[in-house]
Formats: structure tokens, sequence, C-alpha cells
């Protein structure tokens, strides 16, 4: 079940409100009121209609290299950054059921407080 490797219609939302620009290999498409994921070899043309629903590698690629430790704990996923020094935290964490959830959590976290 490929729900479980992207992120649900809702992050997906707010990764594209927050700009979201990198390609991603499914996509949610809207049909007759109705949700659903596609593969983008499916022949998807209609922009307007889409959001991207990237894997956890997709956002992993996104992320800033060398900070982000991931822990698989208790059947959930931890999701760290490690700040520079001079910044007043030492490191943010976000936590998710969903791998994908987490690290696009984190990717909305960092991009609002201008990290990325």
């Amino acid at each position: 079940m490929i729900e479980k490797h992207v992120v649900s219609l809702e992050i997906a939302k707010q990764l594209k409100e927050a700009g979201w620009t990198k390609e991603t290999e499914f996509w949610w498409v809207i049909y007759d009121k109705d949700w659903f994921l596609a593969h983008i070899d499916e022949g998807l043309t209609d922009t307007n209609n889409q959001i991207p629903a990237p894997l956890a590698t997709e956002i992993l690629e996104e992320l800033p290299k060398g900070k982000i430790r991931i822990l698989n704990r208790y059947k959930h996923y931890e999701v760290y950054f490690e700040h520079d020094d001079k910044l007043p935290i030492d490191q943010q964490y976000i936590t998710n059921m969903s791998l994908p959830e987490a690290l696009a959590n984190m990717w909305l976290y960092l991009k609002k407080e201008k990290l990325l």
C-alpha cells in the first residue's frame, strides 16, 4: 500500500503551500471530487488538480546533509535536526508514526524557520 510510503494529502497540501518544488514520483490527484494517489508514469498532465506526494527519500534529499538523524523507536520515528552552535537551540525533533510525515514536518519546520 503506497499510502504508507508517501505523505498524507493534508501534509502534501502544507508542503505545496510552503513552497515545495521538487518533482516527486507520486501525486495526489483529484478526480470527481475525490483524491487518490497516482504515479507520475500515469500520464498526469493537469497540474492544477495535482499535489506532489513525496516519498521519504525525496524529502530527505531536500533536508540539510549531515544534520538530520532518524531514530525508529517504539513504533514511531524521531527525526532530529542539529542546529549550528550560533542558534539559540541545539536541536529540533519531530515525532510521527510515519517516516514520510516526520520528515515532511521537519522540512516544514526548517522552511518556516528559514533554515533551508
